[in-house]
């Protein structure tokens, strides 16, 4: 992995303002959002200058360690198919981010105004969290089947069978797996649900490595790595952050509330479902990542 050059930096820099910047102002414009899903595909792809990379690289050569689907995907990449792990994450991103631009071009009215926002937020932490992204598009495909089809009992197990394949790439997509019993609760129910769910966060705040290896017996390892250590500013991290997606959830309410549409439900509660991750900021940013694929839906 060779130092990139200051020089570089500022102009893919530039490059990515300046897409960003034509979005706003030509929103539907074809030729501009080729451009941006172009070069969102560039750096996502073909970047190996980030943080992750070392770390994700290591785990591809130890690949015999490994069991589930990605296990399976690696050992089969390395002793079939003999490709290096700089294609192998770039053909992974790019079907993760094929499945992100089909979603966002045949749903959203405005795509470049999408993709925009993709790349103000979240497409850094996706090009770093290389594993993550991975399994990101299939999250999305499973929500966008969960909100989308009418067929309410097939997509669900549809959306069962996609976001238990994506536990086999990255464990943190383990919360999806409630979801849908979720949105099926009233509202008043959701609320209440995740208000006691906050405050016996907050409350229960020294206590939750201790129940999470108790409840998440196999992520004995990943507790430890994201709940043994506090955030120098734990209040201020869940104000942050938490505010931030409060927000989010209080805009989706407010343009949805309304109009007569038959997925503003859905929206709403899938929002309200993550405001449980409030109290996990207390710890680390980090648990925002659970939340990011319903950013693509909160864009749209």
């Amino acid at each position: 992995m060779n130092a990139i050059s200051n020089s570089a930096i500022y102009f893919r820099i530039a490059i990515t303002a300046l897409l960003c910047l034509m979005g706003f102002v030509f929103q539907k414009n074809k030729v501009v959002s080729s451009f941006q899903m172009i070069w969102i595909t560039i750096l996502t792809c073909f970047n190996t200058q980030s943080a992750d990379w070392l770390a994700n690289f290591g785990i591809y050569q130890s690949a015999y360690q490994y069991n589930g689907f990605l296990g399976s995907m690696m050992r089969i990449a390395i002793n079939k198919l003999n490709i290096s792990f700089y294609v192998f994450n770039a053909v992974l991103s790019f079907i993760s981010l094929s499945i992100i631009f089909f979603v966002v071009l045949k749903k959203a009215t405005k795509p470049n105004f999408v993709l925009s926002l993709w790349m103000i937020f979240p497409l850094i932490d996706n090009i770093i969290q290389k594993r993550y992204f991975w399994a990101f598009g299939i999250v999305v495909l499973a929500l966008y089947l969960l909100f989308y089809m009418d067929n309410k009992k097939v997509a669900f197990i549809y959306y069962e069978l996609l976001i238990f394949l994506t536990n086999g790439i990255h464990n943190s997509y383990v919360v999806f797996f409630v979801l849908p019993f979720f949105i099926l609760l009233s509202r008043k129910q959701q609320i209440s649900l995740v208000s006691i769910i906050i405050c016996l966060g907050i409350i229960l705040h020294s206590r939750l490595i201790f129940i999470a290896d108790r409840l998440l017996t196999s992520l004995d390892t990943k507790n430890a790595l994201y709940l043994g250590n506090t955030s120098n500013s734990p209040i201020l991290a869940i104000l942050v952050w938490g505010t931030w997606q409060l927000a989010q959830c209080l805009i989706i309410y407010f343009l949805y509330k309304d109009q007569d549409s038959n997925y503003k439900n859905i929206f709403i509660n899938t929002n309200i479902f993550f405001l449980m991750l409030i109290p996990l900021y207390a710890f680390d940013p980090v648990f925002m990542k659970c939340f990011r694929p319903m950013l693509v839906f909160n864009y749209i």
